[in-house]
């Protein structure tokens, strides 16, 4: 299959798909494309355009659509509105709307551009990264009530279950991406527990999509270029929107355009229907400047979409796979992954996919045959499929440099992950990382906390080690 990305020569960037952005003012050009685009629509007749959807005065109401046209080899897309979009679902239609975009009954024209997405994290085989512009202006979610699913309570804020997760995977995939683009966009991983979100106490379902938000947690992640202080924010956090996000109900005013988390965030006792924006204070160290964060139906605030993508091909299963367990007899400053012994005989060639437990199975037999750079492969996939042992493993191969160059923030962010899902050595060595300052700021207290996490699970070596802290704590 023809490769259908761009990888930049320094593998910070990627271009795959595109997207409405540049405003059309030429009057020639904008007369040709309304004549092509024929009648406007009407909540009557839409006249092939295609309906936006909106809600207003918390149902969903025919007051704006769009059409793509083709003209001079480039596409352009058509946005026509009755009247405007209420800065919350829950509100009436506007009537008046400042800036360029201010006038109803008019077509408003925008040519598909290139979309450019920063890399966060790329391991040779998938490549995990965020769009670097707001694309659009969406509400999380259409309604802030409460709904009962399968006899399961969903609120407001759960991004499973939400209108704008709909809404990246159904309309947003299918536009912004070719067939082929979506082939090449791996099901990552989403994690909506209470552990990626800033202060969310209730854990929300975890799912695997090609498109979605980014969480609190991957913000916070230093090695993704996010962080900084309220002077001297870095630009992978400063996005700016685009003429089309603008037009659609990003507030133009703003030099610097919010843009949504897909993590639940509580505000003060209103817990169900607030979720994290961009500007939280874990951006800012200023004791000044703390954004509160945003209710679900609001539609002002930015789409900044992530992604995965596949770089090279999915590591199909051998015929034969037969994984067997090496002893360890060198000593190493980090505890090793113990799995234990399995033997598995496969007598014909497997054609489906392999899960996740399966590609870190395999990464396991290729570490344990010296093969590191194929093994760190197949944990990356396993990692982002959601396999916790695998997110262990790739963290080992980077503390130790197997398979890719020492990177102790990656071992930091991965073992993270994998401990806080329970894993006791992801656990023991992600207290060491934070005794000894390994790839994250030293921390005592971290370091004393996940010693006892997995010291609970029978570790005898963070069970010493927590005995050790303890003592220091207390002044002993």
């Amino acid at each position: 299959m023809a490769k259908v990305f761009s990888l930049s020569a320094d593998g910070q960037t990627l271009v795959i798909g595109s997207y409405p952005q540049s405003h059309i003012d030429n009057p020639t050009l904008v007369a040709k494309l309304n004549a092509l685009a024929g009648a406007v629509p009407t909540a009557q007749n839409a006249h092939g355009w295609t309906d936006l959807g909106c809600y207003c005065g918390g149902r969903k109401q025919s007051i704006a659509w769009y059409k793509d046209v083709q003209h001079g080899g480039n596409r352009y897309r058509a946005m026509y509105f009755e009247a405007f979009l209420p800065i919350k679902a829950s509100w009436q239609a506007a009537t008046y709307r400042p800036g360029t975009f201010g006038t109803v009954k008019k077509a408003y024209w925008f040519r598909w551009e290139p979309l450019v997405w920063n890399v966060l994290y790329n391991d040779g085989n998938q490549a995990f990264a965020s769009c670097s512009i707001v694309v659009d202006a969406k509400p999380f979610n259409n309604t802030l009530a409460l709904r009962t699913v399968g006899g399961k309570t969903i609120y407001p804020n759960d991004y499973a279950h939400s209108s704008i997760r709909q809404w990246l995977n159904g309309v947003f995939c299918n536009e912004a991406f070719s067939a082929a683009e979506q082939a090449s966009l791996a099901s990552w991983f989403v994690d909506n527990r209470a552990v990626t979100t800033r202060n969310f106490e209730r854990d929300y379902e975890s799912v695997r999509d090609k498109v979605s938000l980014l969480s609190f947690s991957e913000i916070s992640t230093p090695s993704f270029g996010f962080l900084g202080d309220m002077w001297d924010k870095p630009p992978r956090y400063c996005l700016l929107g685009t003429p089309y996000a603008f037009c659609n109900g990003l507030p133009n005013k703003q030099s610097l355009p919010t843009w949504w988390y897909r993590s639940a965030q509580s505000k003060f006792s209103d817990t169900d229907t607030n979720v994290s924006v961009s500007g939280s204070d874990h951006i800012c160290n200023s004791e000044f400047w703390k954004p509160d964060p945003q209710e679900v139906d609001c539609m002002d605030v930015g789409v900044v979409p992530a992604i995965c993508v596949q770089l090279a091909p999915s590591v199909q299963p051998r015929p034969t796979v037969k994984i067997v367990e090496k002893v360890v007899t060198k000593q190493v400053p980090v505890e090793k992954i113990v799995t234990k012994t399995v033997e598995k005989v496969v007598t014909k060639r497997v054609e489906a996919a392999p899960s996740a437990a399966q590609l870190c199975r395999q990464g396991v037999d290729a570490h344990n045959n010296g093969d590191y750079a194929k093994a760190f492969a197949l944990f990356g996939q396993a990692s982002f499929a959601g396999d916790v042992d695998a997110m262990a493993w790739l963290a080992y191969c980077y503390i130790n440099g197997q398979g890719t160059s020492e990177n102790r923030v990656q071992a930091c962010y991965w073992n993270k992950l994998a401990a806080e899902q329970g894993n006791v050595t992801a656990q023991y060595n992600l207290a060491c990382a934070y005794e000894a300052g390994n790839g994250v700021e030293k921390n005592i207290e971290e370091a004393a906390y996940w010693y006892n996490e997995a010291a609970e699970h029978g570790n005898k070596k963070a069970q010493a080690a927590y005995k050790r802290l303890e003592k220091l704590l207390d002044g002993d």
